[in-house]
């Protein structure tokens, strides 16, 4: 890139860099992101297998449904509705957990 592009329309010999997003780790974002990798790996192992196995080769591995199908040698209606199943219980979890640890919430809204 030539210096000719980096300078203003307005004013040559004007120059302004470019402000760039910090790019240092947070700690508290970084505990933060810990924290919710334990959760859901908590999460996946309270799965019961035949939906553990399904929502990590497609959300996870990133298996399209009929690849899915065939690495799991199950039907397309069935990772589909495995896989909604085993993203329902994992939604479960983390709300059941959220509303457990708020004092006086017997249970989650609607």
């Amino acid at each position: 890139m030539s210096l000719a592009l980096l300078k203003s329309a307005d004013n040559e010999n004007e120059y302004t860099p470019i402000e760039l997003a910090e790019w240092r780790e947070i700690a508290v974002e970084a505990l933060a992101q810990k924290e919710l990798a334990a959760h859901l790996e908590e999460a996946l192992e309270a799965l019961p297998e035949i939906y553990r196995e399904v929502l990590i080769v497609r959300d996870i591995d990133g298996l399209n449904i009929a690849e899915a199908s065939a690495a799991l040698e199950i039907s397309v209606p069935a990772v589909k509705t495995r896989l909604l199943r085993a993203r329902l219980m994992v939604r479960d979890y983390f709300v059941s957990r959220s509303w457990a640890s708020h004092p006086g919430s017997g249970k989650a809204r609607p």
